[in-house]
């Protein structure tokens, strides 16, 4: 007799990346801030459990 056991885990990433530039304001009047913000998830899709039992 053979039991076999699997489990499968798809894990959870976050990533988040902020990025500031300083840039001078129109008519060189003070400064102007752009912030870009790039976020990445990604997200348990699955886990799976498989048991196999083979008996000869």
């Amino acid at each position: 007799t053979t039991t076999t056991t699997t489990t499968t885990t798809t894990t959870t990433t976050t990533t988040t990346t902020t990025t500031t530039t300083t840039k001078p304001g129109s008519g060189g009047k003070g400064t102007e801030e752009c912030t870009m913000i790039q976020t990445t998830d990604t997200w348990v899709t699955s886990t799976s459990l498989h048991t196999s039992t083979t008996t000869r």
